[in-house]
Parts: structure tokens; C-alpha cells; sequence
């Protein structure tokens, strides 16, 4: 089964997992790449009897709430901040990505597999660039030359943090069976997890909880366990060796693998990392006081205004590109309101509740290969629910558009496992 849009689709998630912000500059502002597809997306679903059943779903009702929302807090500010409210209102306007995947498979369920198929090869490709751009980015950051229509000083532009939200749905891949684990690929998806896991402690939080899912609801999964041997086996060699190599940034060594770990927790003796915790508590408190406590809390402060020179917590001033807190659960908080933020809440534990269920429904009923895909996108999209509280991801193109497609493909595999599998009818999903 092909589909043209889902081929394109996938081919802008990979330029987005690779070249980041770069990749995502590509196009005609305000229209670049990723708003394309999703005015494509949209023209592909316009006659869909889909929409019309979408509310079959109890989770669709929450997200319908998230849509009103969003829409009446950044309606009344576009007159007076113009596309600045449009691209700020991206952190929940992409969320039609979500629409838009729930109505491909409502339409041709063995969109699933497609989209099995297309990760697949995501897998390869991703394990296999991702050490050479790592190298690149080392050698010659800064120095590389940049896409004319991209505006940014290099052309390779990674975020350690968001390979690693990918490195950990690889892995759940792995673990669910939907790629043989060989040694190839174990050799790749170690190396890939080392190079990043020094430089970012947020990256580390999100691969440790991600995996723990895998952990708690397929403990007595065999890959998982010889992961787990690997890790510390990998982790044992690294120490021992006593591998010190200075980067642009950080340095490559066990010592600040330790020190990542340790900050994320508690103080730690690398300033640097402990400057940047105490950053983002206070501007997180800050907004925690004018909106729950605040004069801001029924509506926040709506999407248009830059919250960081308006919070007073702008660290790149030479041109006020920061925008949100580094995390976007505070950005909704901030710019939507309690009521906002609460809806934003329910919408991911109404999501993971539903997933959930089905994972259990399916296990119950002997559908291994179900179970398994459910199992895949809830590790999925924890990483990004975890990588999203350190990072402006979700507010991007880079991780939203990523993000929702993941909880699209969630939403669609839980109504396809609903209202059309029996006993005797079970996709036949591709391992």
C-alpha cells in the first residue's frame, strides 16, 4: 500500500530528525515546508467521512476542547501581533497533523502498515547519518555552509536532546519486534546513544523514561533485557577506559555522563548545567504565579507575545528569538490559562489512557502484534512528552509536527482496534 502524502510526509519528518531547524526553514515564509504539508494533509482529508466520527472516540471530545481553546486565545491577538500569533499558535495548530492521520487510517487501516514500513527504513537511515552529522557538527560547527533559503550559520544543525527522544522510539521498535535486533543494529543504536547521552541531560531523562515504559509493561521482553546488559556493559567500558575528548560545548567523558544525570536530580558539580536548571525554575515560577495565583489565570496571556521579554527572562537579546519557556506544558500554562493547561493535561492522560487499554485489551486477547504497536507509540510518545518539558520542541516544527504525528497514528490505531478488529479480524501488521 502506498500513499503520496504519507511518502511526504515521512520524508519531512526525516529532514526534520537530521538537518533540524535548518530543514524546517525551507519554503516560502510565513509558509515553509511544514505548514505545506499541512495545507496538503488538510486537501487530501477535505472529503473524508472520517471527521464525521471522530467523536466515537471519548479521548476526541478533550481534543475538540484543546482546538476551542487554542483558537480563542490567539483569535483576539492576531490584529495586534499578526503572524507572530500564528506561529506562536503552531504549538497546538499543528495538532491537525493529528486529524489529518486519524482520517488516513479511518479511511485505509493498512495506512498502519504503511507506516510501519516507512519507520523501518526511518531506522536505518536515522542510526546510520546521525554519528556522521554528530561529526560534522564537531569538526566544523559553524563553518558549514548553509541552504540559502535556510538562515541559519550551518546547514547540519543538531539538538542533542531531540535524537535522543528518537533514539528511544528506535529502540521501543526494537523492543516490540518490528526490526530485527542484530548486531548491527545494536552496535548503531549504542554508538548513537553514547554520543548523545554526555551532552544532554534532558535527552538522558527522556531515552531512562521511555525505556522504563518498555521496562514496566514488557519486562520480560528478551531485548529489553539484553539492552540493558549492553547499556551497562557500555557504560562499565566507558569508565574504565577514562575517555576524556573536549567537544564545542561539553566534554566527552563519564564524569559529565555522571554529572548530567546527577543535575537533573540535584545541584552537581558542573556550573554550567546547574545555572541553566535554576533558569528555567525561575522563569517556571514565574509563570506558576500570574496564572495560578495570578491575574493571568483564566486566560494566560494568549499566543502572539514573546513571553520571555515580556516574563523578563530573554537570553538571546540580540533578536528576541526566544519566545516560550523551555517547556511547553508551561507554555500553554502562560498563554492559555489553568483552564487551558488543564485541558492540555487531560488531552495527553486521556490519550495515554486510551493507548493504554488497548494495549491491555489486545495482550488479553492474544493480539501480540497489537499489543506490541501499541506499546511502540506509548514509549514514542513519552520520550517527546518528557523531551518537551526542558525544550521549546513542541512549539516547532521539528518536534510538534513529529509529535502529533505520533498521537495521530495513536488515535487511528485505537479506533481501527475498537470498532473493526474481532477475534477473526486482525490487521496484518508486518514485523
Amino acid at each position: 500500500m502506498s500513499d503520496r502524502y504519507l511518502l511526504f510526509l515521512a520524508i519531512i519528518l526525516l529532514g526534520y530528525s537530521i538537518f533540524g531547524k535548518t530543514f524546517a526553514k525551507i519554503g516560502f515564509p510565513p509558509l515553509y515546508i511544514g505548514e505545506l504539508a499541512l495545507l496538503a494533509g488538510l486537501y487530501s482529508i477535505a472529503k473524508s467521512n472520517a471527521i464525521q466520527n471522530i467523536t466515537k472516540l471519548k479521548v476526541n471530545y478533550v481534543f475538540i476542547a484543546f482546538f476551542l481553546v487554542g483558537i480563542s486565545c490567539t483569535l483576539p491577538y492576531i490584529t495586534r501581533y499578526k503572524v507572530d500569533a500564528l506561529r506562536d499558535a503552531a504549538v497546538w495548530g499543528y495538532g491537525l497533523f493529528a486529524i489529518i492521520l486519524f482520517c488516513k487510517i479511518y479511511e485505509r487501516p493498512s495506512t498502519l502498515e504503511y507506516y510501519i514500513e516507512l519507520y523501518s527504513k526511518f531506522v536505518f537511515i536515522f542510526l546510520i547519518i546521525t554519528p556522521v552529522v554528530w561529526l560534522i557538527v564537531q569538526l566544523f560547527y559553524g563553518g558549514v555552509s548553509k541552504l540559502p533559503s535556510a538562515g541559519q550559520k550551518q546547514l547540519f544543525y543538531m539538538k542533542t536532546p531531540d535524537v535522543m527522544v528518537h533514539l528511544s522510539g528506535i529502540t521501543a521498535f526494537f523492543v516490540t519486534g518490528f526490526a530485527r535486533f542484530n548486531k548491527f543494529y545494536a552496535v548503531l543504536l549504542v554508538l548513537n546513544i553514547m554520543l548523545c547521552a554526555y551532552s544532554t541531560r534532558a535527552g538522558m531523562l527522556t531515552f531512562m523514561t521511555s525505556f522504563g515504559v518498555l521496562i514496566i509493561f514488557n519486562r520480560d521482553n528478551i531485548i529489553v533485557k539484553r539492552m540493558v546488559k549492553i547499556i551497562i556493559l557500555s557504560l562499565f567500558l566507558f569508565w574504565a577506559s577514562g575517555i576524556s575528548i573536549k567537544t564545542e560545548r561539553r566534554e566527552i567523558s563519564f564524569t559529565q555522563l555522571k554529572n548530567n544525570l546527577v543535575s537533573a536530580f540535584t545541584t552537581s558539580s558542573d556550573e554550567s548545567l546547574d545555572g541553566t536548571k535554576l533558569w528555567r525554575l525561575l522563569w517556571w515560577n514565574e509563570i506558576l504565579n500570574y496564572t495560578f495565583f495570578g491575574e493571568h489565570f483564566w486566560q494566560g496571556k494568549g499566543f502572539g507575545i514573546n513571553l520571555a521579554n515580556d516574563d523578563g527572562f530573554q537570553v538571546l537579546e540580540d533578536d528576541d528569538s526566544l519566545r516560550s519557556p523551555h517547556n511547553g506544558h508551561m507554555t500553554f500554562l502562560a498563554r492559555e490559562g489553568v483552564p487551558g493547561f488543564m485541558i492540555w493535561i487531560a488531552l495527553q492522560l486521556a490519550w495515554a489512557g486510551s493507548v493504554i487499554a488497548s494495549y491491555r485489551s489486545s495482550k488479553r486477547n492474544g493480539h501480540r502484534l497489537w499489543s506490541n504497536f501499541f506499546l511502540f507509540q506509548l514509549a514514542y510518545w513519552s520520550a517527546f512528552v518528557v523531551n518537551a518539558s526542558f525544550d521549546v520542541y513542541l512549539e516547532g516544527p521539528v518536534g510538534g509536527i513529529w509529535f502529533w504525528t505520533v498521537f495521530g497514528v495513536g488515535l487511528g490505531a485505537v479506533y481501527i482496534y475498537k470498532f473493526r478488529v474481532s477475534n477473526n479480524n486482525i490487521l496484518n501488521l508486518k514485523c
